[in-house]
């Protein structure tokens, strides 16, 4: 269904699987080269060479696929997934339009459907958008010299496995925040071109296998925040499902964990050169020993006899 150009939320309104396996499965199956994604908005797929041998073929059996494909992870040991969500992009402000001051409480116009806030010194505007119109673009904020775009994607849909991936997911936003910025300017908005800028950081959700030393995650099925003397964790934003997740919005630590297989990789690497070059140098000092071993050792000397007229004595 994915190579026919299904995406998740069609299969999974089919009742075939739940959005989280789903979600695991697409994960799996583009880690393994056996997907490919062709379009970010709705994600859609189309297998890869690989994985049409194997749907020629018809077996999907997961033991098979390790045999015949690179058992390089992309996400290191101990990590099941990477999430990123709480997403907020800001652009300022030049100019509203006249029209918006006529909504008092909440009201549609021009197709939009807009809410009215009253703060203690100044006015909010919620402008609504439907989730399709900008890849998960749920609200804009109107404020008095900026505005902000508020995304709110579906979870199957937050998933980023790779340092490519995770760049590859903001521009996808920033483009998405530019297509919604026209709109409004057609709408007579006069908005500053420059790109959208993070309004807050965004925030990772990072879930392990359970193992509570898996790169410093907290493992599943807890609900708590742990004080450590550098630094806050909140586990598990969704007490409901019960899988714990390790929230943070540093990104450089979600970097760290994209890196480690690389990391790994390039040890491994740099201990085979090393180990062949003290191989080289142990025959470089085992044939200088030998050298000097020859200097030192007393050479050995053919005499020549010769019979002395004198006395038959040897010479």
């Amino acid at each position: 269904m994915l190579d026919k150009g299904f995406y998740a939320q069609e299969i999974v309104q089919k009742g075939i699987v739940s959005k989280g396996f789903l979600s695991k499965i697409i994960t799996y199956f583009k880690s393994r080269n056996l997907i490919e994604q062709i379009q970010s908005y709705p994600k859609k797929y189309k297998c890869t060479n690989l994985g049409t041998m194997f749907l020629e073929q018809g077996d999907l059996n997961q033991k098979r696929i390790q045999e015949f494909t690179s058992d390089k992870e992309l996400l290191p040991k101990g990590i099941e997934s990477v999430r990123v969500h709480k997403l907020r992009f800001k652009n300022k402000i030049v100019q509203k339009p006249s029209w918006l001051n006529r909504i008092q409480n909440e009201g549609f116009i021009y197709g939009l459907h807009i809410k009215r806030i009253e703060l203690n010194n100044w006015t909010k505007f919620l402008i609504f958008f439907n989730y399709q119109d900008f890849n998960g673009l749920e609200k804009i904020e109107v404020c008095n010299n900026v505005i902000i775009y508020n995304f709110n994607r579906n979870i199957d849909e937050q998933y980023v496995s790779s340092n490519n991936e995770l760049e590859k997911y903001f521009e996808d936003i920033i483009s998405d925040c530019k297509q919604a910025r026209l709109f409004l300017q057609k709408k007579g908005f006069i908005i500053d071109e420059r790109d959208p800028e993070f309004c807050q950081k965004p925030h990772f959700a990072i879930k392990s296998n359970g193992d509570p030393n898996a790169l410093g995650s907290l493992g599943k099925q807890l609900i708590l925040t742990i004080k450590t003397p550098t630094e806050v964790r909140e586990v598990d934003d969704s007490p409901k499902t019960g899988d714990g997740e390790e929230e943070t919005d540093n990104i450089e630590k979600v970097k760290s964990y994209f890196d480690m297989p690389n990391k790994l990789e390039n040890i491994e690497t740099e201990i085979s050169e090393l180990k062949d070059a003290m191989f080289e140098m142990a025959k470089g000092i085992k044939e200088m020993a030998k050298s000097i071993t020859n200097l030192v050792k007393p050479q050995e000397q053919t005499i020549e006899v010769k019979t002395d007229p004198g006395g038959s004595m040897y010479r």
